[in-house]
């Protein structure tokens, strides 16, 4: 049996997610097992680790995988009492079978009812709703066709995934998309009927920019954020009528330091009139969240976005708690919003008041705030 093998069933139970990405990465097999036909899955189902779940997914590791008692991953989280590894395998991958039955003739609910777990149990049989807290979309693009790509843009994508599902949020991932798909996955999401089912939905965006409000698609055309939120205000959504959402955007917004130095004394929000303006009539229920103050390029480079890897930091090191209690205080803080010109938008520009990227030693430079790759 392969050492390396070894080294990755041990990366995944201890939930080693960049460990894990460089064996893969070396040839390490997705599916290699151990002398009891243990994958890197079961290790991982049986410890809890879910974003090490979706690493592994997401390099073809096969869910319907047994061991020598025929265990699979849902096995191992029922006899491990891990009932957030169940819910987000049986919400997103049916082949996650809940009804397969091991050498003892037991299925994963079987063996939660045999260990007591009561609760797992009941979301094993499907007499329990698994508990998922928003949707979050990300729209990455990081290869362009007359612009530079974005060399760190999928370690952005990854660092989102990791976190978010992490968090029990369903994470749907668009890639390097045409302005025209962009166009026809925002009309999807629009007339989703799953939007009302979640307590919040967030939306993120992360692109080349040219000013303010403007992003470009793969295809390098500009796409407008004003009018990609518009669509979900409660007259074009009814879904999204009082329900939060959240908007973020790690783009540039031009290069006039002047103006984004103003911006930031004057604490204003997108620097934007005409955004204010469609804020006031439509977005009493958003918060949005820029990498930078109007007129400043937003730093990135080979290990990603600044803006983003910060923010994924926060929350995993519990800064900023997106814990199972956020999204209730988000809502009460959004219900209690009575001028969306104000107490409904919560800007941060970069440097700011909540994004620190010198207390995680990020790797950049400041004289590249205004000149950056993004």
């Amino acid at each position: 049996m392969s050492y390396k093998i070894y080294a990755l069933h041990e990366a995944a139970w201890e939930g080693d997610d960049s460990e894990v990405l460089r064996l893969l990465q070396r040839g390490n097999n997705v599916n290699g097992r151990n002398l009891l036909s243990r994958t890197a899955l079961h290790c991982a189902a049986a410890c809890g680790r879910i974003s090490t779940l979706a690493l592994l997914v997401d390099h073809g590791a096969d869910l319907s995988a047994r061991d020598s008692w025929d265990d699979t991953a849902l096995h191992y989280a029922a006899l491990c009492n891990k009932p957030a590894v169940a819910e987000w395998l049986m919400v997103r991958f049916p082949e996650a079978d809940a009804t397969t039955i091991n050498k003892h003739g037991e299925t994963p609910a079987d063996v939660a009812d045999r260990e007591g777990y009561a609760e797992l149990a009941a979301i094993l049989k499907g007499q329990a709703k698994p508990e998922e807290r928003g949707h979050i979309y990300v729209f990455n693009y990081f290869k362009f066709t007359s612009q530079k790509d974005f060399d760190g843009g999928k370690k952005d994508g990854d660092n989102l995934r990791r976190v978010f599902t992490n968090l029990k949020y369903k994470f749907i991932l668009y890639e390097n998309l045409t302005a025209d798909e962009t166009d026809i996955a925002f009309k999807e999401i629009q007339q989703s009927k799953g939007l009302n089912d979640v307590n919040v939905n967030i939306f993120y965006i992360l692109s080349h920019g040219t000013d303010t409000t403007t992003f470009l698609s793969s295809d390098c055309q500009k796409i407008d954020l004003e009018k990609k939120m518009i669509m979900f205000r409660k007259d074009n959504c009814s879904a999204m009528e009082n329900r939060p959402q959240l908007w973020f955007g790690d783009f540039c917004r031009g290069r006039d330091i002047q103006k984004g130095v103003e911006a930031f004394k004057k604490k204003e929000d997108f620097g934007c009139s005409k955004f204010a303006k469609v804020a006031t009539e439509v977005l009493s229920h958003t918060l949005y969240f820029m990498s930078s103050s109007p007129g400043i390029v937003s730093y990135a480079d080979k290990h990603g976005s600044c803006f983003t890897t910060t923010f994924c930091k926060m929350l995993e090191e519990g800064r900023h708690q997106l814990d199972g209690k956020w999204t209730s205080d988000l809502t009460d803080k959004l219900k209690a919003c009575n001028n969306p010109t104000t107490a409904s938008h919560i800007y941060h520009p970069f440097p700011g008041e909540m994004f620190y990227p010198n207390e995680f030693s990020f790797d950049y430079d400041r004289k590249n705030i205004n000149t950056g790759n993004k």
